[in-house]
């Protein structure tokens, strides 16, 4: 029986004090949304090809590596994240070394988050463009020969790649709902990029966003937003 990847979120919150478990903001933002949101926008990461230290290539069939991915998305003019998977909090997405590099091309499609976007929460009232930020990270794993840990090279924290992205969504206006959507997106320091979505024609097209670390070591890929009404 084929599976269904349902919308997930990720909040960060603790056992502080008095009241108990706080830091529910996010939490109680995101259950408002999916529960009364128009926009709905399933974000993975496509991974092409992920590449080894120089010094690990010769020995490439000896390596493991778990590699880490975060994502952090916001709602323009907010506080707060929608949804946060980060590796101090224990939440990000997990693939291993070989199932980025074997023959299995859906171990390379990483669902990362689901975010749910609200007209009546939107900043700006004059616009209809619900926007939002993404902070997106692959961390250089801790590389291993034979399980023992290899520390050459080795930097705690640090990104094989790391990007921030700016989403604008624009619906069409409720009286033309038959209208095509408008969705721009791109690096925060690079060009952005327009697609449009067409409900009425087929299957909508997903949105995308290249990157590549180009280093060595390094990670080639996507991240994949699909966007739909809800």
């Amino acid at each position: 029986m084929a599976t269904r990847q349902v919308a997930t979120n990720y909040a960060f919150r603790s056992h502080s004090g008095y009241f108990g478990i706080v830091n529910s903001e996010e939490a109680y933002q995101n259950l408002v949304r999916f529960l009364f949101g128009d926009v709905r926008v399933d974000i993975w990461a496509d991974i092409d090809s992920v590449t080894l230290p120089d010094e690990l290539v010769p020995q490439a069939s000896r390596v493991t590596a778990l590699y880490q991915f975060e994502m952090c998305a916001a709602p323009k003019g907010k506080r707060w994240f929608l949804t946060r998977r980060k590796s101090v909090e224990d939440s990000p997405a997990v693939r291993s070394h070989q199932q980025l590099t074997g023959a299995d091309a859906n171990a390379r499609k990483i669902y990362l988050g689901s975010v749910f976007l609200s007209k009546k929460s939107r900043v700006d009232r004059s616009s209809s463009t619900l926007s939002y930020a993404m902070i997106f990270a692959a961390k250089v794993p801790d590389y291993e020969i034979e399980k023992r840990f290899w520390p050459d090279g080795h930097f705690e924290g640090a990104d094989l790649f790391q990007g921030n992205a700016i989403v604008r969504v624009t619906p069409p206006p409720d009286n033309a709902a038959a209208s095509p959507w408008t969705v721009e997106c791109g690096w925060a320091n690079g060009a952005t990029q327009i697609t449009a979505i067409d409900f009425t024609k087929g299957v909508p097209p997903d949105v995308i966003i290249p990157f590549d670390s180009a280093s060595t070591p390094g990670i080639k890929g996507a991240l994949r937003m699909v966007v739909r009404p809800w």
